[in-house]
């Protein structure tokens, strides 16, 4: 929820937010963000943030796997195009 909020406030930017309103486009900014939530929270925060809490085995710095991306564009698709929705019924 709290990344949703993020995508929503950084695309409220008057620069992007002409691109947010239309599916195709609010798909594309939603991949970009996934792109960036993938390499900066799970392939460094998380790790980080693990190993800082005593988890017991933390994943590498970074870690950055293939299928972890494709969940992160995944989720960016379908925000970026829900969002996009949403905001045209408004």
């Amino acid at each position: 929820m709290v990344f949703g909020l993020v995508y929503a406030a950084v695309v409220g930017v008057p620069s992007l937010s002409q691109y947010a309103t239309k599916e195709t486009t609010g798909a594309a900014l939603g991949a970009a963000y996934g792109v960036v939530l993938w390499f900066v929270a799970a392939g460094f925060v998380m790790p980080i943030w693990l190993d800082a809490v005593g988890f017991s085995n933390p994943p590498p710095v970074p870690n950055l796997s293939a299928m972890s991306l494709v969940g992160h564009l995944v989720y960016g698709v379908l925000l970026g195009a829900l969002f996009a929705t949403m905001s045209q019924r408004r």
